[in-house]
Parts: structure tokens; C-alpha cells; sequence
């Protein structure tokens, strides 16, 4: 494979993720404005999604928006990752109780990874797209995850991520000193991290998911996160409670 060709299918799904963030018909312009295509190369890209039937083209208004072929591409993914939908029913009850952000994360190589969202209006302009990558071993998500493994596999991660990340080290002594805390806590809980003035209290959901350990992230603000820290706690493990009882798929 090419680098034109890696380049051109990053652009591609670069343009489908724009979609939907904007969730409206978009023209050549607002395309190229946004990603800083240059118009050949957007149109070209354009082009050829349209003709494999990923997008349509209304020669009135001159805009692009995504078929129904598009929908139906993941709709299995979800079956996999989340079971008969009750993870994502739950995220929801958080969401809708709270008028948080709630984040699913996974572990995904040496990082975590945020497979799924529910967003809503947040006073710290917390910003966590689908498959946003965090350090496994420093954010919330992350060290929730790790707690799960046992001593020796932290230390096999850790020289892992030495290996490939020279330049940014994490001491091992240093993240197993943390990951007692979390066990101890039932929790993980980073401040101002990823974003200053912004917290994140994370806890595992249990059972293990297709393979995979789960982790539920809500942003608290930093300001006042020890009055919040309680309340959202509870709810939290009110919610995951309710899964303790259901066998993971």
C-alpha cells in the first residue's frame, strides 16, 4: 500500500467523520474549508464516495450527505462490543440523570481507547470524540483498565510501552504505587486530565465484554470535584450494579 493511498483513505473517512460531527448536507467548500483539502483533492475524494454508494449528490443545492449504506456498515460492531444494548442503555440513564458526558473505554494496544460517547452539554467543554486514544497508564480510563492485571503483566505493559515511546517513559514503580490506590478506591480519578480544569472519575464495569475489559469515564470539574466525587460515585455504581446481575456476552 502507498503513502497516496493511506493519505487518500485517511482523507476519506476524515470526510465521514465530518458528516457526523455536522449532521447536515455539506458542499465542496465547507469540506475543504474544514479539513484544508485543496478542492481537486476533495472533489476527487467526494467523487469517488459518491460512486461506491457511501454518499449522495444533489446537483440543486451542490451538497454531499451520507446514504443509508453508511448506517448500516457498524450496526453489527455494536452487537459485538456491547452485548444485547444494555451497556449503552445505561450510558444513556447516566447521561440523562447526570446531563454529563459518559465515556466507554477499552484497552486498545498500549493506549485506551473511548469506543463510545453520549454527549451532552458540559460546563467543561470536555471534548471526547469515538476513538480518542489516552495514555493507558496515566489517564482514568487507562488505569482502571490496568487494575484489573495483575503485577507482573503492569510490568510487562510498562516495558512495552518504554520500548516503543522512548522519549516520554513511565516508571513502573510509580504506576503500580498508583493502581493500588485505584484498587483500594474502586475508582480512578485524574486531575486536569485531558484538559485543565477538567477531572475524570472512572470505574470498571464488570465481567469481561467479547474479550475485552470495560471502563465507564464521567467528567467532574476539577474546581469542585471532591463535593461531586461522592454523589457521582453512587450513581455510577448504582448503574453498573445493574449489570453485575448480567452475564457479559
Amino acid at each position: 500500500m502507498t503513502a497516496a493511498t493511506v493519505k487518500s483513505t485517511e482523507r476519506g473517512f476524515a470526510i465521514l467523520e465530518m458528516f457526523d460531527r455536522e449532521r447536515r448536507p455539506l458542499s465542496l467548500r465547507d469540506i475543504c474549508a474544514e479539513l484544508g483539502y485543496a478542492p481537486s483533492s476533495g472533489l476527487s475524494i467526494l467523487k469517488s464516495l459518491v460512486t461506491l454508494g457511501y454518499l449522495d449528490f444533489d446537483s440543486k443545492t451542490h451538497t454531499y450527505l451520507p446514504t443509508m449504506r453508511i448506517s448500516y456498515l457498524g450496526r453489527w460492531v455494536e452487537d459485538v462490543l456491547f452485548g444485547d444494548g444494555q451497556l449503552i442503555r445505561m450510558m444513556e440513564r447516566l447521561h440523562s440523570s447526570t446531563g454529563r458526558i459518559i465515556i466507554l473505554g477499552t484497552q486498545s494496544g498500549l493506549y485506551a481507547q473511548w469506543v463510545h460517547v453520549v454527549a451532552g452539554q458540559s460546563s467543561l467543554n470536555f471534548i471526547a470524540p469515538p476513538g480518542t486514544l489516552r495514555p493507558l497508564t496515566s489517564s482514568g480510563v487507562g488505569l482502571m483498565l490496568l487494575s484489573g492485571y495483575t503485577d507482573v503483566e503492569i510490568e510487562k505493559i510498562c516495558r512495552q510501552i518504554n520500548y516503543f515511546n522512548s522519549e516520554e517513559r513511565v516508571e513502573y514503580e510509580t504506576v503500580l504505587k498508583t493502581i493500588e490506590d485505584v484498587r483500594r478506591n474502586g475508582y480512578a480519578l485524574t486531575i486536569d486530565t485531558p484538559l485543565p480544569g477538567g477531572s475524570l472519575l472512572s470505574v470498571a464495569v464488570p465481567g469481561v465484554w467479547n474479550h475485552r475489559r470495560l471502563a465507564i469515564g464521567m467528567p467532574l470539574a476539577t474546581s469542585s470535584v471532591h463535593e461531586q466525587l461522592e454523589p457521582a460515585l453512587g450513581m455510577l455504581r448504582m448503574e453498573i450494579a445493574s449489570l453485575g446481575a448480567q452475564a457479559a456476552p
